[in-house]
């Protein structure tokens, strides 16, 4: 699916090329970005995946189980799984450079959760059926998605989890296209509450409380509040493993209030923090590089039975390709958003990019305990990149109207005065407000 998406993407790249062949050109405003962005894709798609390969060249054996050695064909493997997931992400950065393309983006992700919103109202009451039907098989556990007397709905997609955050995607677009003046805003206001219950009825909690916490700052705080909102939560996600090490990440005060709403909800959190500290002290046994693939990183017991969990996609980018794979993967992602500061000296903040970033940010924080990068996030953050690193010049004002060169007007006469100062000359003498004296000074 990754696979079609992203070449998906280069065929509309190449098809609509010269979609903007008479807009004003875009400039390179900050050329350092560019280097970055350059410099982290080539420790994520080549440098990363050679030295894991290096570092994990020993089978390593537990219980009856083997798990074998990597090879050269893992760093292609490696190589051309990142590739292929960021190329999304490479395309929106090279093509969606225009305050227009940014609310198109959001714009086409509204229209698109419209219509998305009623096959999720259909499995929400028939029961998630779609994928059996139309591709002949469920695309993960039953039991997952049986919630109290009703159904989670999956529609065509990996879990429900991931439709949840898909809805509070189109929910706080909605909300940021409202403060765009070009649209209208009692529209999307009203297309965002709709989402909204949809989303509740969908019966996705984390996502839920997510949409109830950023939905007003949205719609109520200015751009720079946002903006400072959205640099924070990256800065935490990325020291977030540093945090969990150390002890100083807020899960128990987090789990206090998740056991104060559901205690059902409280329990799979619960599960979850412990699985992510054995999975964490697995990752750190080889910490620069990683474990690489064939489940290398995963916890066995000693009958050799995988009992590990990974939920979190932070946690499957440590452990299999340690910290120097980590900045890599999440560099591209994250230092688009720190980079916005230093595009708000160039350019003031749209709504469309604002709300953007706000986007960004919630993905950060419901990749923590969930694997809910999809190619839709993706070219937000693509959109950022291409906000921070390209500029839009200015149409140029209409040329002012050159001197005249008409010899004519510069003969002189004969009293050695040229024919336009004396045309000057008569022209004050008819202007009663103008002495001839002073404007022959």
């Amino acid at each position: 699916k990754y696979f079609a998406i992203s070449l998906s993407s280069l065929i509309g790249v190449w098809m609509f090329r010269n979609r903007d062949a008479t807009a004003p050109p875009v400039t390179i405003g900050d050329p350092r970005f560019n280097t970055l962005m350059i410099g982290l894709m080539i420790i994520l798609f080549f440098i990363s995946p050679v030295m894991t390969w290096q570092t994990n060249t020993d089978t390593l054996f537990t219980g009856p189980s083997v798990r074998q050695a990597l090879s050269i064909r893992d760093v292609i493997r490696m190589s051309s799984n990142s590739i292929i997931m960021f190329l999304p992400l490479i395309s929106a950065w090279r093509t969606l450079n225009r305050p227009e393309h940014h609310q198109e983006l959001l714009l086409a992700i509204v229209v698109y959760g419209l219509g998305y919103s009623m096959l999720v109202l259909f499995e929400w009451r028939m029961s998630p059926q779609l994928n059996k039907w139309v591709y002949g098989y469920f695309s993960h556990s039953w039991e997952q998605h049986l919630r109290g007397d009703g159904f989670r709905p999956i529609v065509f997609l990996s879990h429900g989890l991931t439709v949840g955050f898909f809805l509070l995607t189109v929910v706080l677009a909605a909300s940021a296209l409202s403060r765009d003046e070009k649209y209208p805003r009692g529209l999307f206001i009203l297309v965002a509450a709709w989402t909204l219950m949809i989303l509740f009825l969908s019966r996705n909690f984390g996502s839920m409380f997510l949409a109830v916490v950023f939905l007003p700052l949205i719609l109520l705080t200015s751009a720079k509040i946002q903006l400072r909102i959205a640099i924070s939560i990256a800065v935490i996600f990325m020291l977030y493993p540093m945090l969990k090490q150390s002890g100083l990440s807020p899960d128990s005060q987090f789990l206090s209030l998740v056991e104060s709403i559901s205690p059902v909800r409280a329990d799979s959190f619960r599960f979850r923090v412990h699985n992510e500290e054995a999975l964490l002290s697995r990752a750190l046994e080889r910490p620069l590089f990683g474990w690489g693939g064939w489940v290398r990183a995963h916890i066995l017991n000693e009958f050799g039975h995988d009992i590990s969990t990974l939920d979190g996609i932070w946690i499957v980018v440590l452990g299999q390709q340690g910290w120097i794979g980590y900045i890599g993967f999440f560099g591209l992602l994250i230092f688009p958003v720190f980079f916005l500061r230093r595009a708000l000296l160039r350019k003031p903040l749209t709504p469309a990019i604002t709300g953007i970033s706000m986007i960004s940010a919630v993905n950060f924080l419901d990749m923590v305990p969930n694997s809910t990068l999809s190619p839709v996030g993706l070219l937000l953050f693509g959109s950022i990149a291409a906000f921070v690193q390209f500029d839009q010049q200015p149409k140029k004002a209409d040329a002012e109207p050159e001197p005249t060169t008409d010899d004519s007007r510069n003969r002189y006469s004969r009293f050695a005065v040229s024919k336009s100062r004396l045309i000057s000359a008569k022209d004050a003498r008819e202007r009663p407000s103008v002495s001839f004296r002073r404007q022959q000074e």
